[in-house]
C-alpha cells in the first residue's frame, strides 16, 4: 500500500503577458514593434495531486502460477492546461489555465502460468487487464474549451465532440444536426487487455505470440 502527493509548477513566465518582436517598416526606415504574444494569467497557481494504491503479489504451485493486482486513485487539483483564445483577440499563444479537479481510478490485474514443463519444452502464458475511470470532475468555474478534443466537465479529459447528426430524412434529403458540440468519444481507452503465449523448446528456441485489445477510445 502506498500513498503519495505530487506538485507540478505552470512554465516559467507563464503568469506574465508577453509581446513578439515584429519590426515595422515607416517609409524607409525600419523601427522596432511588438505584437502580442501570450496574455498570461495572474491567478495561475501549480497543480496538485495525490493518490493511494494498493495491490498484492502471488504465487502458488510451486511458482508456476502467479497472480497480480493493483488498484489506484488519484485526484487531482488545479490541473495546468491551456485554454485556446479566439483568433481576433490577436494573441499568438494560448494561456496556461488551473481547472478545478481531475480524477484517475482503475486496476491492473495479471496472471501468469507454466501449464507444461520438461526438460526440452516450457510452455508459458500470460493474461492481463486493466482499466482506467478518468473525470474532469470540476472545471473551477472555466467553460468548457477546445476544438475537436475540448474539455468537458463530468467527461474525459480530451473527450472528443462534434455536432451529431439527429436525423437523416431520406425522402426529402433534409439532414438535421445539433447546433451544439456534444461528447462522442474518449481520449484514452478506458480497458486494455492482452493475452501472450511463448513455448521454449530445448532452452534455445522461443516463439511467442500475443493479442491485445483497447477499448471505448477514438483515434
Amino acid at each position: 500500500t502506498a500513498w503519495g502527493s505530487t506538485g507540478r509548477a505552470p512554465g516559467a513566465g507563464a503568469a506574465l503577458t508577453t509581446f513578439s518582436a515584429a519590426p515595422s517598416i515607416v517609409g524607409t526606415t525600419v523601427e522596432s514593434g511588438a505584437v502580442p504574444l501570450n496574455p498570461g494569467n495572474a491567478s495561475l497557481s501549480p497543480e496538485r495531486g495525490q493518490e493511494i494504491e494498493f495491490g498484492f503479489e502471488a504465487s502458488f504451485l510451486d511458482e508456476r502460477v502467479a497472480v497480480e493486482f493493483t488498484y489506484f486513485n488519484k485526484t487531482t487539483n488545479d490541473l495546468i492546461l491551456s485554454q485556446p483564445l479566439p483568433p481576433s483577440l490577436g494573441f499568438g499563444q494560448n494561456p496556461q489555465v488551473n481547472i478545478g479537479q481531475v480524477k484517475n481510478s482503475g486496476l491492473e490485474i495479471g496472471i501468469s502460468a507454466t501449464p507444461y514443463q520438461n526438460q526440452y519444452v516450457t510452455w508459458d502464458v500470460r493474461a492481463g487487464m486493466a482499466t482506467l475511470k478518468n473525470v474532469l470532475t470540476d472545471l473551477g468555474g472555466v467553460a468548457a474549451f477546445g476544438t475537436t478534443n475540448r474539455q468537458t466537465e463530468g467527461f474525459q479529459l480530451g473527450s472528443f465532440v462534434s455536432k451529431r447528426i439527429r436525423n437523416i430524412n431520406e425522402t426529402t434529403g433534409v439532414v438535421t444536426v445539433a447546433d451544439t458540440l456534444e461528447v462522442i468519444g474518449n481520449q484514452f481507452p478506458t480497458f486494455e487487455g492482452s493475452f501472450s503465449s511463448t513455448v521454449t523448446l530445448w532452452n534455445q528456441l522461443r516463439l511467442s505470440g500475443q493479442i491485445d485489445t483497447k477499448r471505448d477510445f477514438l483515434i
